[in-house]
C-alpha cells in the first residue's frame, strides 16, 4: 500500500506540473485574441472536456485550453485551481455534478500561480459557496499588478482567504496537501512583477 500511495502522489505531482509548465507557455503578455506565434491552438480552445474520475478521490475538470482538479475529502471538496472566468466557474459546478461531486460541499480553493486562467473563477465560486481561497503572496502581488496579457480583463481578480508558504500542509477531513514552491521567475526583461507556482502533494 505504501509503494501505491507513493505511486499516486508522483502521479499527481506530474499531472500538477503538466498544467503549470503549460500555463506558464502561454503567458507571453499578448491578448487572447492574438495569441503568441508558435503555440499550439489547443492554449486558446475552450471546449469542454469531459469530466473524469483520475483515480480514487481526485477528478480532473476543464476544457482543451486549461483544467483544475477536484480533490474529495471526507470533509468536503478542495479545487485546485479556477479556469479562466465565471463561466468557466459555472462549467466547474456542471461538471462537478456531471461526476455526482456536490458543489455546495466546495471547501477551498488552492491557486497554483497568479495567472488569469487559474484564479479567473474563484471570485465566483467563493461568492457561491463561501469557500476560502488560498494563493502564494508572490502571486498575489502578481495578479493585482499585472493586467495583460493571461491577466487581461477577461479574468476577474480574487480577494484571499489565506498566504500560501513553501511546505505549507492544508488538511481537510481525511486528506492533507502539502504545499511546494516551484518557481520564482521574471516573465520578460522590463518587468517589475514576479510570479511563483506551486504544486500541491
Amino acid at each position: 500500500m505504501y509503494y501505491i500511495a507513493k505511486a499516486k502522489n508522483i502521479l499527481f505531482a506530474l499531472f500538477c506540473c503538466c498544467v503549470l509548465l503549460s500555463n506558464v507557455a502561454y503567458a507571453q503578455d499578448k491578448s487572447q485574441t492574438a495569441p503568441p506565434p508558435n503555440l499550439p491552438s489547443e492554449l486558446f480552445d475552450n471546449t469542454p472536456l469531459t469530466p473524469t474520475k483520475v483515480f480514487d478521490n481526485l477528478y480532473c475538470i476543464g476544457t482543451k485550453s486549461v483544467v483544475v482538479w477536484a480533490l474529495q475529502t471526507s470533509d468536503g471538496i478542495i479545487l485546485i485551481d479556477s479556469m479562466w472566468d465565471n463561466n468557466d466557474a459555472q462549467l466547474i459546478i456542471d461538471s462537478m455534478e456531471k461526476l455526482g461531486l456536490n458543489p455546495q460541499d466546495l471547501k477551498y480553493i488552492l491557486i497554483s500561480h497568479g495567472h488569469g486562467d487559474h484564479y479567473g473563477g474563484a471570485q465566483y465560486l467563493k461568492d457561491k459557496y463561501n469557500a476560502k481561497i488560498f494563493m502564494s503572496n508572490t502571486d498575489f502581488y502578481y495578479m493585482n499588478n499585472t493586467f495583460d496579457g493571461a491577466n487581461a480583463a477577461r479574468s476577474p481578480k480574487c480577494t484571499v482567504d489565506e498566504f500560501l508558504t513553501d511546505g505549507q500542509k492544508i488538511t481537510l477531513g481525511d486528506t492533507t496537501v502539502t504545499i511546494v514552491s516551484t518557481l520564482n521567475c521574471t516573465p520578460k526583461v522590463g518587468h517589475k512583477t514576479t510570479f511563483g507556482g506551486a504544486v500541491f502533494l
